[in-house]
Formats: C-alpha cells, structure tokens, sequence
C-alpha cells in the first residue's frame, strides 16, 4: 500500500522563456509509434511503421479576468502566433526530474473562457498546441 501524497508534482510552463500568470495545468504528454495492419491469412497482425507521433499538448489556464495572460492566449490563437514552450516537472523541493521543450508550437484551438459563479473574477482559458518537435532534456543538465 502506497504513501499518501507519494508522489508530489509540480508542472511549470515557460513560454518564450517566461512564467504566464495565472494557474496552469498540462495534459500528458503521450509520446507514441504509428501503427499498420497487415492482413494475412485469417489474421491481420499490428507492426509499427517506425513513426513516431509528435504529441498535441493542452494547457489550462485560470487567470484573472483582465489578466494579461487572457489577451495572450487569445492572440496566440487568433494572430497565428508561434511560442517555444517549456515544461519542467519538479518535486517538492524544486528539483527538475523531467524538462521538454516544445519548438514552434501553434495554437489549434482555444476554449470559450468559462466562469465560476462562486469565483467570478477568475476565468478558465484551455488552449491546444501542436509543437513542431518535442525534445527531452536529461535533468542533470538542468539542474547543474
């Protein structure tokens, strides 16, 4: 039986080498090959094609209403803007165990802010990305 709270994670997002206001939270990033059927005979077996797909990203956002983090994931999607996103998981001390760099990502979709009526202030922004190329850092670089 595990511990409670064992595993304690903390996802940071820079984008163009800045922390957006607000609080985020990240999708997994699912890194998979592309597979072909192959029939044959009563069977039709799956092999991998050796393609590997880049993966789509969502980040969700709660920012204040007149934030200026809101007026940049709108212009990233309606400008056809192009950001380099980084993203770091840390443990509870600060220790980078994960970082990926996301290159030349562009905004697919962007979500109608939705509001809570208990917090109206606040607006949850999601935003989906597609990166050109996704590159895995070795976290001893990273944390020197």
């Amino acid at each position: 039986m595990g511990q409670r709270n064992d595993l304690a994670l903390k996802r940071k997002v820079q984008i163009d080498g800045t922390e957006w206001q607000g609080l985020v939270s990240v999708s997994e990033l699912n890194f998979e090959r592309n597979v072909i059927e192959v029939p044959e005979f009563s069977w039709i077996r799956n092999i991998q094609s050796g393609i590997t797909k880049v993966p789509q990203v969502d980040l969700v956002y709660k920012v204040d209403k007149g934030s200026s983090t809101m007026a940049a994931l709108r212009s990233w999607f309606f400008n056809n803007e192009v950001h380099q996103v980084v993203i770091q998981d840390t443990d509870a001390y600060g220790t980078v165990f994960e970082q990926y760099i996301l290159q030349d990502c562009e905004a697919s979709k962007l979500s109608d802010p939705e509001y809570d009526a208990a917090t109206p202030g606040y607006a949850k922004f999601t935003i989906h990305i597609c990166p050109y190329a996704v590159t895995m850092v070795d976290p001893a670089t990273v944390n020197g």
